[in-house]
């Protein structure tokens, strides 16, 4: 057993350390097979150990992996056991960040951050994915630490505001009454206001069926009679319409262009950009499909599976964004390599 900070900490037990689950339990007792599920998070440990700071990953590896003590270490590399204990403190706490973070390759990172319209943007957020660190980044782009909060913070939340409204789009084929959709305007003035300004972003169809609903107060059969068309194909039209009023209402201020390069950056697949673009448009799937020449069902699942994938690199930086600093050193020119990968 060994001294850490208030608590005794037992070497052996490495879950309560890097886990956030399950982890290691077998650890606790040396007559316990391990399994390959604990194998597997043991490989995971030692990946990230070549990210920490040289010192402490020789230190996690000679406490937790093989057995020596604090004070052992301690005297090993000519430091004092509280400098021991608080540099495992550390690593562990970075252990723990690097497990939960997201794998993303960095020259896939730099492909998604292009579709900013600013390149230092994009810089800023993939030196923070690398270090965590305002201050770091700041230094290495020269230029305020502030200014690196504000476009780190920035562009989290367009990237949320983004995800958030794609999903809002979905919202149309889940039968919501126009109502309900328009409800989210809680300003019946505002909200005329919105529409008179965004009839000419919308379909021609779409954008009459708004205006006569809203601002000229027809109802539904008179909109019918007056279009040729049934009284559904007015009800869902309108809630098409609100829909994709209220999406363009709560989106970032963007443009198609804009929209379309961030999604190629952020997406995997091209197509799958087109269909992001494609019900942006038009708010359905199966107009959507005659477009990009897809089934219905493939445009939802691409759609789906495309919110998904620019909602995780949101909640990836808002991540890095709750532990700022995490991964943050201070350089010592006798720190700047490990010595325990030639120690058996």
């Amino acid at each position: 057993m060994a001294w850490m900070g208030y608590h005794m900490s037992d070497p052996n037990d490495i879950e309560t350390r890097f886990s956030v689950e399950d982890g290691m339990a077998y650890m606790d007792s040396v007559f316990t097979e391990p399994s390959n599920e604990d194998l597997a998070q043991i490989d995971r440990i030692k990946d990230v150990l070549d990210q920490l700071p040289p010192r402490e990953a020789d230190f996690v590896d000679l406490y937790y992996f093989r057995k020596l003590k604090q004070t052992d270490i301690a005297r090993i590399f000519g430091v004092s056991q509280p400098t021991v204990c608080y540099r495992l403190q550390r690593a562990t706490a970075r252990v723990q960040f690097l497990l939960q973070l997201p794998k993303v390759d960095k020259s896939r990172l730099e492909v998604a951050m292009s579709f900013l319209p600013d390149p230092l943007d994009a810089e800023i957020m993939v030196l923070m994915w690398e270090t965590t660190c305002q201050s770091a980044v700041a230094k290495r782009l020269g230029v305020s630490q502030g200014l690196v909060r504000h476009r780190f913070f920035r562009t989290i939340n367009w990237m949320h505001g983004c995800a958030e409204t794609l999903k809002f789009l979905m919202s149309g084929e889940q039968g919501l009454h126009p109502a309900d959709v328009m409800a989210d305007v809680l300003d019946p003035e505002e909200r005329d206001q919105k529409i008179r300004r965004a009839l000419n972003r919308l379909p021609d169809i779409e954008a009459q069926v708004l205006d006569m609903h809203y601002l000229q107060g027809c109802t539904a059969g008179k909109i019918a009679s007056e279009l040729g068309i049934s009284a559904t194909d007015v009800s869902h039209l309108l809630r098409r319409a609100s829909i994709h009023f209220l999406a363009r209402a709560r989106m970032p201020k963007v443009t198609r262009n804009r929209l379309l390069a961030a999604m190629r950056g952020l997406l995997d697949d091209p197509l799958d950009a087109e269909v992001v673009i494609g019900m942006w448009e038009h708010v359905c799937p199966e107009v959507t499909a005659k477009v990009v020449g897809l089934h219905p069902s493939e445009v939802v699942d691409r759609f789906c599976d495309a919110v998904e994938t620019v909602a995780g690199y949101a909640l990836m930086f808002t991540f890095i964004s709750d532990n700022l600093n995490i991964l943050r050193e201070v350089r010592r020119p006798t720190w700047d390599h490990r010595v325990t990968h030639s120690v058996d």
